[in-house]
């Protein structure tokens, strides 16, 4: 119990994004050495994706912009897929090195530690396309993650960060990577995916629901209840980027907004999705439970 107060504490202490940046300056050198940092600068353009990547070209309201507006709602998307990339890259080199420390074999411990250098390698792609002054790490879904890891228990991580988060991850970076308007981030997005399938399948092989403790249990339904719950909302991120340029739209616009980008039918398949992957591993229980809880159908479902 002591060492997983200290864990808790150590890693409630990684889990605070300091935006990325490097104060240490013999830090900042090593890292260059190793081939960790890359001397190129950002790229000058924001917009990595087009607007059928996004589903945006069915929108009206978008098409009704013209071209330096479509450009904007372009430039905020496009950022706000990068800064989520960058969390999770963040994030999981926390994971990995709590994972290290719980790990029950030498091999175990092997595994996770490349798993952390991959996460180290994958976060060095992605700041070198996003502006990390605009990183903000106080958003709700960020300090969810970081939170869920710093308690989390072996096993219950292995089934919501590996198997789950990793999964719903090698989906979403292979939709960006098919997408992706820029030939270099294009190949680290590729590579990405090859590592994250890695990490994803390792999680499948480890997972085990019986040996989940009743308070492991307790804590896998209550983290994957509230990922559900926002996952079930659908396409907010996106409709506050078109906000952002077009000005406060009627609750109608909105409504209107969501069906030309087939919110429901995306959230329906991500959340079909989630529930593959835990039958995948045979978390039964785990879905019961779920399903109870009738998480798994979209907030705007309509009979």
């Amino acid at each position: 119990q002591d060492d997983i107060e200290m864990l808790d504490e150590m890693f409630s202490s990684l889990s605070k994004v300091n935006e990325g940046k490097l104060c240490n300056e013999k830090i900042q050198s090593i890292l260059a050495k190793k081939g960790a940092m890359d001397d190129e600068s950002l790229s000058d353009t924001l917009i990595y994706w087009n607007a059928q990547s996004f589903g945006l070209d069915r929108v009206e309201l978008f098409n009704n912009l013209d071209e330096q507006g479509q450009n904007t709602v372009l430039e905020y998307a496009s950022t706000m897929r990068l800064e989520e990339a960058y969390h999770i890259e963040y994030a999981g080199m926390s994971y990995a090195a709590k994972m290290s420390l719980l790990a029950q074999s030498v091999e175990e411990q092997r595994l996770y530690s490349l798993f952390a250098a991959e996460e180290a390698k994958h976060f060095s792609y992605i700041t070198q396309f996003f502006n990390l002054e605009s990183t903000h790490s106080t958003k709700p879904f960020v300090l969810f993650l970081n939170d869920t890891i710093a308690r989390g228990n072996r096993m219950p991580l292995i089934l919501i960060i590996q198997v789950l988060l990793e999964g719903w991850g090698l989906d979403h970076y292979q939709g960006m990577t098919q997408n992706c308007l820029d030939r270099r981030l294009k190949a680290f997005l590729s590579e990405i995916v090859a590592d994250e399938a890695s990490h994803h399948g390792s999680g499948v092989i480890l997972f085990d629901e019986s040996m989940l403790e009743p308070s492991d249990f307790d804590f896998v339904v209550n983290v994957l209840g509230q990922f559900l719950k926002d996952v079930r909302v659908g396409a907010v991120g996106l409709m506050d980027c078109l906000i952002r340029v077009t000005g406060e739209i009627s609750a109608g616009q909105r409504e209107e907004v969501l069906l030309e980008l087939d919110a429901n039918g995306e959230t329906l398949r991500k959340l079909n999705l989630l529930k593959r992957m835990m039958i995948k591993v045979r978390a039964t229980k785990v879905v019961t439970a779920l399903e109870e809880l009738k998480l798994f159908t979209p907030a705007l479902h309509r009979n």
